[in-house]
């Protein structure tokens, strides 16, 4: 029976051990690109403890002068101090660290030469600063060696920052990079089994009761059409599944009834160039089909041309394969990179881009920006209190509320935790900015329901104006932060300008 069927039989085995090898691939690499969220994420933590242990040094310094009690910030400093070591040499030698949980984490070193040189620039930078700590908790938490503290570390923390930003950009590209590994691959597996397939129809009696039994087992939908009058000859019967319609709608029907005119208009052009006795290669292209409830559902497109047997251009084989769900995914991907995943918010790389822009427009134009530092009050005691879900819809509804005080030519980014900041472009003047941050405060300081959980948070608020109080986006971003924790140790609930707040020495 084999030499019988070997024709079809040889190239299914091939198919089949394609298909293995596919699924094996897909399954080491998905594995691998968790790995990689895992790292993005740890990365990204990072940053958030980085400015933690500034935010919980300053607090303590500004506490200690109202005399209040500061042992709690003390525990927190040093937790944020010891789990951002922790993490920093798991990511260089390979170690355990923690998750967002607190659960034990097994973290491989990273091995690409960026990651690498960048892992040690940072332990370079952090370690004068853990020994800084280290020397301020020797001293109790002195005052002097608070405040010799927070110098050292307004000359540090910003490029730490930005070494655990460069961390996480770096670990971003390299899982983009598997993906699109993994893309690359499955399209030369899909184009191998195509032609694995073309290879059974030139060794068989083109039966279309054979064709059409073969194609059934498959979730392509696979036509034929007629290069003369373009209109679909064979169409197998899985469109009833995938579209909504039988097969017999579509046949010996122009191709405008699966096609939408987009792709109808590019499927034309190559019969045009086929019927000018043009040779054509191989097509593949991205395109739209019609869905009987109207509804447009993205393929993929494989398309040969099929000769007579005078060798003249007869009919187009074209292999439809639904790919909806793998461009959602692509969609979803490019979301993560620019969005934040929990309020939606514009992230802190896409704050940036928007920030970078507006800059330039600030320049050539006397309106002018301003960027507001948002920091919660008393958000933390609601999270230990009540849960990280809890705390979670409730930044996800604050972050709602935030979105509603301001324009849509404003631009709104959480950093991280429960901080914010807010880009304002065109600037009315410092009055109109004061009223706007009494609103936010007043909004955001209003009662909310989780479930049957009564929440309450404050917010202080820190502003920058260019150009008065910076000439870069990192300049006004800091000096909005200084002025926020101004605020914050004036009492909460409040705001402050950069142009009230003494600097911090730099380099």
């Amino acid at each position: 029976m084999f030499n019988r069927y070997r024709n079809v039989l040889l190239p299914l085995a091939i198919t089949l051990l394609l298909d293995l090898l596919l699924l094996a691939t897909n399954t080491v690499l998905t594995h691998r690109l968790e790995l990689y969220a895992s790292e993005i994420n740890l990365a990204g933590r990072q940053r958030m403890l980085s400015q933690r242990i500034s935010k919980s040094a300053a607090l303590i310094y500004y506490q200690q002068v109202d005399g209040a009690d500061t042992a709690a910030l003390r525990q927190e400093l040093e937790t944020a101090a010891a789990l951002f070591d922790r993490t920093l040499r798991a990511f260089a030698d390979g170690g355990d660290t923690e998750d967002a949980s607190g659960k034990p984490l097994q973290v491989r070193p990273l091995m690409l030469p960026a990651s690498r040189a960048t892992l040690a620039e940072a332990q370079a930078v952090w370690q004068p600063v853990r020994l800084q700590l280290q020397v301020a908790q020797q001293y109790e938490y002195r005052r002097e060696a608070l405040r010799h503290l927070l110098q050292f570390l307004s000359q540090r923390n910003l490029h730490l920052l930005t070494l655990m930003n460069d961390l996480t950009v770096q670990l971003e590209q390299e899982a983009a990079h598997q993906a699109q590994v993994l893309r690359y691959f499955q399209t030369l597996v899909v184009i191998t089994i195509f032609l694995l397939f073309l290879w059974v129809l030139r060794r068989l009696q083109r039966s279309d009761q054979y064709f059409t039994n073969l194609m059934e087992a498959d979730s392509d939908i696979v036509l034929s059409l007629d290069i003369a009058g373009r209109n679909i000859t064979f169409i197998s019967r899985n469109t009833g599944r995938l579209l909504g319609y039988p097969d017999h709608y579509y046949l010996q029907r122009p191709m405008d009834r699966l096609f939408t005119r987009k792709t109808a208009r590019h499927i034309h052009e190559l019969t045009q160039a086929l019927r000018r006795g043009e040779q054509i290669s191989e097509q593949r292209m991205e395109g739209e089909v019609i869905q009987s409830s109207g509804s447009v559902l993205e393929v993929d497109c494989i398309i040969k041309v099929s000769s007579d047997a005078a060798g003249k251009p007869q009919e187009l084989l074209i292999d439809v394969r639904d790919i909806s769900e793998r461009k959602k995914y692509e969609r979803e991907l490019e979301t993560l990179a620019h969005r934040d995943a929990l309020t939606g918010l514009k992230n802190r790389n896409r704050f940036f881009e928007f920030a970078s822009q507006a800059l330039l427009r600030a320049q050539r134009q006397p309106d002018g920006i301003a960027v507001l530092f948002i920091d919660l009050d008393g958000f933390k005691s609601v999270n230990d209190s009540h849960g990280h879900d809890t705390g979670d819809r409730l930044l996800k509804s604050l972050a709602g509320r935030l979105v509603s005080c301001f324009r849509r030519s404003d631009t709104v980014c959480r950093l991280g935790g429960d901080e914010f900041v807010v880009l304002l472009e065109p600037v009315g003047g410092r009055e109109s900015v004061a009223v706007l941050c009494e609103k936010v405060i007043a909004t955001l300081s209003q009662d909310v329901q989780i479930d049957d959980i009564s929440c309450k948070v404050g917010a202080s608020i820190g502003v920058a104006f260019y150009p008065q109080d910076g000439s870069s986006i990192d300049d006004l971003v800091t000096r909005a932060d200084e002025a926020m924790y101004r605020a914050k140790a004036g009492g909460r609930g409040g705001f402050s300008f950069a142009a009230e707040v003494e600097p911090c020495a730099a380099d």
